[in-house]
């Protein structure tokens, strides 16, 4: 490895470090304004998440696409070449929350608040990202069939694709404006972690879609789409975190919503199959957004009932309870 090509900056990677820092930034900010933690504590929060961020973003690609390098290349070290780029947004999520963690200990906080940190500032920093994906090939859909060409359209043998980075990327602001404004709001989230869960959430059902829109062939293990998956399973979380919390209340409710969400979730995985099988990508898209729409609503179904169980049990926000020792260091 030359020490050249550790220097060597590209206008992709300034932008996506631009979006790493805007994420930052905005969760530090809600630390500050939610908590009035200290400067040194959204520091710490810093300084930890971005290599959590840039090395679980390099291992779920890496992971996705393990036969590449041990079958294609035939040289699995290849795969330490991060310099060469392949990274995942799912990954650099999944490294946000596990360096958020980390810092609750290191600052002796509430993990949940820092993942909350996590939940508003992450939209951010997707919407930055994707934005840099303008002529990468990365965030490529498929081919426009309609007269309209939509806006920062790439052009490919003389055909126009759907300009999917730009779609996540518009998707990414109005996520992370839905949580700027419960952040914002007076009545406030009843729990601690719920603005992380809403982003998941939120998030989770815009990508799983979106990505079924895309032909780039990142992250594509023999038809399946890694991101997709781990999408759909950022839902599934939130869902069950939010049942869980129930602790058995309205367990008629509860199995139904279960049952709509499994069988949505049956039905999806069918008509992602059929969007290139069927014939009729127009049925298969209507039957795949019917079916994320109603994981989306079992899944705020969930956090209603939570909220209004909580909120009856004087379990609010936790103002004032964060301990003041860290605060001071």
């Amino acid at each position: 490895m030359r020490m050249e090509e550790l220097l060597h900056f590209t206008p992709y990677g300034l932008y996506v470090t631009l979006a790493l820092l805007s994420g930052l930034a905005c969760g530090g900010q809600y630390l500050y304004r939610a908590r009035g933690l200290s400067l040194q504590v959204r520091l710490t929060f810093c300084v930890i998440l971005i290599p959590f961020v840039w090395f679980f973003s390099r291992l779920f690609f890496v992971l996705a696409n393990c036969t590449y390098y041990l079958t294609t290349l035939s040289e699995p070290v290849l795969a330490l070449r991060f310099w060469d780029g392949g990274y995942s947004m799912c990954g650099a999520f999944a490294g946000a929350c596990a360096g958020a963690v980390l810092t609750a200990k290191v600052c002796r906080l509430s993990a949940p608040l820092m993942l909350d940190a996590v939940g508003l500032g992450f939209p951010l920093g997707a919407l930055v990202a994707r934005l840099a994906e303008y002529g990468t090939g990365v965030g490529d859909g498929r081919a426009v069939t309609g007269s309209w060409i939509p806006p920062l359209s790439s052009s490919y043998y003389g055909e126009y694709l759907h300009p999917v980075f730009l779609y996540e990327a518009i998707g990414a602001l109005v996520v992370f404006l839905i949580l700027l404004y419960i952040s914002r709001s007076h009545h406030g989230h009843p729990h601690e972690g719920d603005l992380l869960l809403l982003c998941m959430t939120l998030y989770g059902t815009l990508q799983s879609f979106l990505e079924s829109l895309k032909d780039d062939g990142h992250m594509v293990v023999h038809f399946v789409r890694i991101q997709q998956v781990l999408a759909l399973l950022m839902v599934l979380i939130s869902l069950t975190v939010w049942s869980r919390r129930l602790k058995g209340q309205g367990k008629g409710e509860t199995s139904l919503l279960w049952i709509l969400t499994a069988i949505a979730v049956g039905l999806a995985v069918l008509s992602e199959f059929g969007v290139d099988r069927w014939g009729n990508r127009l049925l298969a898209y209507s039957l795949l957004i019917l079916c994320l729409l109603t994981i989306l609503i079992c899944t705020l179904r969930f956090f209603v009932r939570t909220f209004r169980v909580e909120k009856k049990a004087g379990r609010g926000r936790r103002h004032g309870r964060t301990k003041q020792k860290a605060v001071k260091k």
